[in-house]
């Protein structure tokens, strides 16, 4: 099944990850669950020989033998092999902020705006091969220092994080430059408008059928349309966009929930916290308590 529109995830690297390992894992009938503790960590992973599938949204995808992969860890998720044999090549560490998620416009003028000092842009998996390649030999040389002098390993660790990162931030962005040129060409006007009324009225109680009347078109018109668009219903698109904005007043503006709530046209914070928790895995509260203190504890082992 193909893979859903890719999400991305600003990481901030100052202060430098912690808890850092290299490790592959191969094993037979392979099944793994993690449920989040909003603990910060993240993944990169390149699968060497074998697949791996998880439920994404209601959606099983498969990531095939040659895939780099990225997992923040943000959710509760189960993932397995249908194959069976998969052989992986990992990278893990921590960061001091969680991640932001970062819309796709954002991502496409990334290298232009001037704020990519000390951060990266995770995407949730990358396409290019030749991409893929290269991280997944940066990884494997990663797992083959491990009996060096342990100044010089942990240099070299270093440098591999940064360069598989130097390479996902290229990747991202290219990738949403890409996907905004495809929809660019292929939405339609109705769409377009509705996500431009969206976004100009998310402050306000939004209603389909509000949204189709000031479109133009049938409830049932709009709701055909938007989701043969943008691959979502359009209350999805509602909420997905409310929470990303949620994430961003609390980590750029230090907002409140009551007013983050207040500020994407949510009267209930409960409500809030409950969609958080949906589409970002931790509620809320959770989310700003993380943003706001640092992680001592260590990571967890796969």
């Amino acid at each position: 099944m193909d893979k859903p529109k890719a999400s991305y995830y600003l990481i901030r690297l100052n202060p430098p990850p912690e808890h850092v390992k290299i490790r592959q894992n191969r094993k037979e009938n392979y099944r793994w669950r993690h449920r989040c503790s909003g603990e910060g960590l993240c993944e990169i992973g390149y699968l060497h020989e074998g697949t791996l599938s998880e439920i994404h949204l209601g959606q099983e995808i498969t990531y095939p033998q040659g895939s780099v992969y990225t997992n923040l860890f943000t959710r509760d998720h189960e993932k397995y092999s249908i194959s069976p044999v998969m052989h992986e090549f990992y990278l893990q560490f921590s960061l001091a902020e969680p991640p932001q998620l970062l819309p796709e416009d954002e991502v496409s003028r990334w290298a232009n705006t001037g704020r990519n000092i000390h951060c990266a842009i995770l995407p949730e998996y990358i396409s290019n091969l030749s991409a893929c390649e290269r991280i997944g030999s940066l990884l494997k040389t990663g797992v083959n220092i491990a009996r060096m002098n342990p100044l010089v390993r942990s240099l070299k660790i270093r440098t591999i994080i940064y360069e598989c990162l130097t390479i996902l931030t290229e990747q991202a962005i290219l990738q949403a430059r890409e996907h905004l040129q495809r929809t660019s060409r292929d939405e339609s006007p109705f769409t377009r408008k509705a996500r431009k009324f969206v976004d100009e009225h998310l402050s306000e109680k939004l209603q389909v059928s509000a949204i189709a009347e000031h479109v133009g078109i049938s409830y049932e018109h709009m709701n055909r349309v938007f989701r043969r668009d943008m691959g979502m219903t359009l209350v999805d698109y509602i909420n997905r966009t409310r929470i990303r904005r949620v994430e961003q007043y609390i980590t750029q503006n230090g907002a409140t929930m009551e007013k983050a709530a207040d500020l994407v046209g949510i009267s209930d914070t409960k409500y809030l916290s409950r969609l958080f928790r949906r589409y970002v895995g931790i509620s809320a509260t959770e989310f700003r308590q993380t943003y706001q203190e640092r992680r001592t504890d260590p990571p967890g082992n796969k």
